[in-house]
């Protein structure tokens, strides 16, 4: 089995994440005007209660991923410190 160096993975995973995100967000955010990002665009396809449900979804899942990215950079430079020092 083939054994990767901590840096060889890290930068595609975000292209491939963040590039497609931030293209979709960018073409939802000049399509529609109004202020309000995600709530706006969920509201006015399917209505104010799934767009709540949308937005606390988003508020609940900001922090778990947010943790998730931070351990996995912590784990990244870690490796990549202890890799050097060996």
């Amino acid at each position: 089995m083939p054994v990767l160096r901590p840096r060889e993975r890290p930068g595609r995973l975000g292209v491939f994440f963040f590039f497609p995100y931030a293209l979709l967000t960018s073409e939802l955010g000049s399509a529609f005007r109004e202020e309000g990002g995600a709530y706006e665009w969920v509201k006015l396809a399917f209505g104010r209660r799934l767009a709540a449900i949308n937005t606390l979804f988003q508020w609940v899942s900001n922090p778990i991923w947010v943790g998730g990215s931070l351990a996995f950079i912590a784990l990244v430079v870690g490796g990549t410190v202890l890799a050097s020092v060996e």
